[in-house]
Order: structure tokens, then sequence, then C-alpha cells
């Protein structure tokens, strides 16, 4: 029997006649000669007579994962640890221990439903956007939206999306002025995605950062063809101001998507 505790790695045995223990923290599934089963869970001693034995393997969910659960039926469930189950093969095509969602303050999900209906139809699907702090765990009819956007550091995927105000950064490399002199630029924009909003961003576009830098850099290089070079390189340099009506393709843009 040994002191440590068995599980599927065990493999399969068969018993012809005897008796056999299942300790606390285990379970055994065990079949006859006529191909019934019975689970058997610790700690108890029993007989055994033309028995095939199988430990089953043990799945722990804390509290900030759950239990996804796929039935050989097809069916799927979700249940929020803390939780423990063993897998049962008779039952179980698989169990999977899965991270729940955490949200921190400002941050947001947007998840999708799909409504019950008739197996002939396809299915009605609806979304809603869930703003934290909280720890989010999806039924098992729901699933999240990817945010396929391009940040500072490159294009990430990522299933959550900040409220907080972030910061733009877009270089204009040979930007022509007035005077005819060509100069570089570091434009840095400043901006915070209103959570009412979310799903109009995704409505309008897949990647709003793109356009925001694109609508960015369109706008100052405009604004350089109007403007002498020692006026883009002065202290006073109007690429600087966002209120100075240099920027209106951005700020169009930025309040058409849901952007402060």
């Amino acid at each position: 029997m040994g002191k440590l505790f068995r599980d599927a790695s065990r493999g399969v045995r068969y018993a012809y006649i005897g008796k056999t223990t299942v300790k606390a923290g285990e379970c055994a599934l065990l079949f006859t000669l006529g191909g019934k089963s019975r689970v058997v869970e610790g700690p108890l001693r029993l007989r055994v007579f033309c028995t095939t034995i199988r430990f089953l393997d043990r799945f722990v969910a804390n509290t900030h994962e759950y239990l996804r659960i796929q039935m050989r039926s097809g069916e799927i469930s979700h249940v929020r640890g803390p939780s423990t189950m063993y897998l049962n093969p008779c039952v179980h095509e698989s169990v999977e221990v899965v991270g729940a969602e955490k949200l921190a303050d400002k941050e947001a999900i947007v998840v999708y439903s799909s409504s019950p209906s008739d197996k002939t139809k396809a299915s009605m699907v609806s979304r809603r956007v869930v703003v934290g702090p909280q720890l989010f765990v999806p039924e098992p009819h729901e699933w999240l939206h990817e945010f396929a956007w391009t940040w500072e550091h490159g294009r990430a995927v990522t299933t959550v999306v900040s409220l907080r105000r972030e910061v733009l950064r877009a270089s204009v490399q040979s930007a022509q002025t007035a005077s005819g002199d060509s100069v570089s630029l570091d434009l840095e924009l400043s901006y915070q995605l209103v959570a009412s909003k979310v799903a109009n961003v995704l409505e309008q576009t897949g990647d709003p950062i793109t356009e925001l830098s694109s609508a960015l850099k369109s706008d100052a290089l405009a604004a350089c063809k109007s403007m002498c070079v020692k006026d883009v390189v002065g202290a006073t340099n109007p690429l600087g101001n966002i209120e100075d009506g240099i920027y209106k393709q951005t700020k169009a843009l930025a309040a058409q998507l849901g952007f402060l």
C-alpha cells in the first residue's frame, strides 16, 4: 500500500481474490467481471473478487481558480474554488484547473455569452463589459474577448484592457517644414479609455492604438508643413499643445472611439 497517495499513474491492476485498502485522500474505480463500476473513496478496506482496480487523479482548485469539467456526454461545467474532485473516466472526459480572471481597479474584460437555443438553430450571442476590481469566473457558455492591440513595445494579445490613463508614444522621421528643413519629432499623447465605450471601440476598429498613432503622426506632419523650423524646435512649439487646434483629426478620432 505504501505511504504515498496513489493516482492514475499507478496504472490498472487486477485482483483475483483478497482484500485491498483505499487510504484517506485516495479514490479508486472498481470494475466487476460484468463490467459494472463503482467509486470507492478512502479510508476503506474491502474484499475484492475478480476486480479491476484503477486509482483516480485528484484535482484541486483554490480560491483564485475553478475546475473546468468536460463530461463524456459533451456537457461542460465550471466549479468555483475552493473545490476538489476526482476524475472518473466513466463519467468525465477531462478535468482542468483554470485560473480565474483577476481584475484590478480600472481594468476591464469583455465577456461573450451564448444563450441556449434549439440545436437546429444558431445560438444568440450577447456581449457585456466587466469592470474590476473583482475575481471573474466565466460560465461554461461564456468566453473572453482577446484584444490584439499594438502597444509601445509591439503587438500583444490580452483579455484585459486598461481603463487607466496611458501614454501613447510615436516618432515621426523627416517631417518637412515650411522653410524646407527636415525635422524629427517624438510625440506623446495621454489618453484614457472610458468603460462605457469599450464595446463601441470593438465595433469600430480592431486596433484603436494604431489608429490613434496614425492620426497623431498625420496631424503633426500637416502642422509642420505650415511652420518654420525655428517654430518647431523653439521653446513655444505649438506641437506640444493638444488644445491649439493642430490635432483635430486625433481629437475627433479619440472622441469617436471613446477615449478621453
